[in-house]
């Protein structure tokens, strides 16, 4: 797998009847019964938003939970980010892994309606003549060498494997552009990069609580797939 990611994020949407929880009371379910190192909590929050954050396996991790959906984030812990160059995850996998058994343990303690699965990943290049030929390869799709910011996106479905076959959404997007990276004394540099989103997500509405664990385990693995073979893997 040569990406790498900015973020890998899950996010579960509880059942409408069930009682918000509070990102807190998350966060010690899903590593164990350990503090964040920082939580917040509005005093006036219309969408009664919270958010707890930390380290835990080697990854900054960040739970938010609001009304109607609870957000699990990881991210490049502050010990290893590289500060000339973005902070990402190197090893796609095994942040994936990590994240896989944080969500499994969330299921196993929430009813819900639906999940997404969304990794942002990003390459690096010399200049924008290969970015623009990389996404020409990987999108299949023909973009003029002088073009900046090239957008692909689509939208393949199919039927989970795991029982009872609901439809996964598998919402791919290709992108072209510089990061900006702001490094000492207020300078900033420019940095040709490829970007790819992943955005794999149940199209479910009623309660899937049962079939939940397998299909996000499927999910995971539906992600490594496209992460390695872009849109060979939908063909």
């Amino acid at each position: 797998m040569i990406w790498q990611a900015d973020q890998i994020q899950a996010v579960l949407f509880p059942l409408p009847s069930a009682p918000q929880l509070d990102a807190l009371e998350a966060w010690k379910t899903v590593v164990g019964g350990a503090q964040p190192s920082s939580y917040i909590k509005p005093d006036i929050s219309p969408l009664s938003v919270s958010i707890a954050e930390g380290t835990h396996n080697g990854f900054r991790l960040v739970v938010q939970s609001q009304l109607g959906r609870l957000d699990f984030f990881l991210l490049a812990a502050p010990d290893i980010i590289n500060t000339s160059e973005p902070p990402r995850i190197s090893n796609v996998e095994q942040g994936l892994v990590v994240l896989r058994e944080i969500v499994m343990e969330a299921l196993s303690n929430t009813r819900v309606t639906r999940f997404g699965l969304i990794a942002n990943l990003s390459e690096i290049h010399s200049d924008m003549n290969a970015v623009a030929e990389r996404l020409t390869a990987l999108s299949d799709a023909w973009f003029p060498r002088p073009a900046l910011d090239c957008v692909r996106q689509l939208n393949v479905r199919r039927e989970f494997v795991s029982p009872p076959h609901f439809e996964m959404n598998r919402v791919m997007t290709w992108q072209s552009g510089n990061y900006t990276l702001h490094v000492r004394d207020q300078l900033t540099k420019l940095i040709p990069q490829l970007t790819f989103k992943i955005d794999i997500n149940s199209v479910t509405t009623n309660d899937i609580s049962k079939y939940a664990s397998a299909m996000f385990a499927e999910s995971c693995s539906e992600l490594v797939v496209i992460c390695d073979r872009g849109i060979e893997a939908i063909r």
